[in-house]
């Protein structure tokens, strides 16, 4: 009995060292695409691909944003403007980086993370076309809404009969 409980824990053993266990340390294209969608303007989607400095400025600029409007308004138009482009330039490279189908991560300058699965460049396309989809449909039904193109005129209206 003592050499099969020998012989078993040897075999556990060599499994172990050889079969590591190895975790998924990859992005989701599809979680950085919702992160940009939703919470990119305030620097997290630079912190979720590990650019901690850059998602801390950019979040830094936001909330300076309250800080010098009251101060100096001049000023709070600069640093809105400038967090505004710079939450615009993120939005449009992080959907062209899903588009392109690209194996790197969006901005060249950090290239500390990885995309994790394989799939998950085409689920990111995919999610990007969605995404690309419905800012086409806001901006037809937008115009739509406010009264562009589907109502008659008063004057193509036929008139009662007396």
């Amino acid at each position: 009995m003592k050499k099969s409980s020998r012989h078993h824990s040897h075999v556990s053993q060599q499994f172990s060292r050889q079969m590591p266990i190895q975790k998924d340390k990859g992005k989701s294209k599809i979680i950085l695409l919702l992160i940009e969608m939703f919470v990119g303007c305030f620097g997290f989607d630079r912190m979720y691909m590990e650019c901690y400095i850059e998602g801390f400025a950019k979040l830094f600029l936001f909330i300076s944003i309250f800080i010098l409007f009251p101060l100096s308004p001049i000023a709070g138009v600069v640093v809105l403007s400038a967090w505004l482009l710079w939450t615009l330039f993120d939005y449009v490279v992080v959907i062209g980086n899903a588009l392109a189908r690209s194996q790197h991560t969006p901005w060249t300058f950090c290239r500390k993370s990885q995309w994790g699965r394989n799939g998950e460049i085409q689920n990111g396309f995919i999610f990007a076309v969605c995404i690309v989809l419905f800012h086409i449909a806001c901006i037809v039904a937008v115009p739509i809404s406010l009264g562009g193109g589907t109502k008659a005129k008063p004057e193509m209206l036929p008139t009662p009969s007396p």
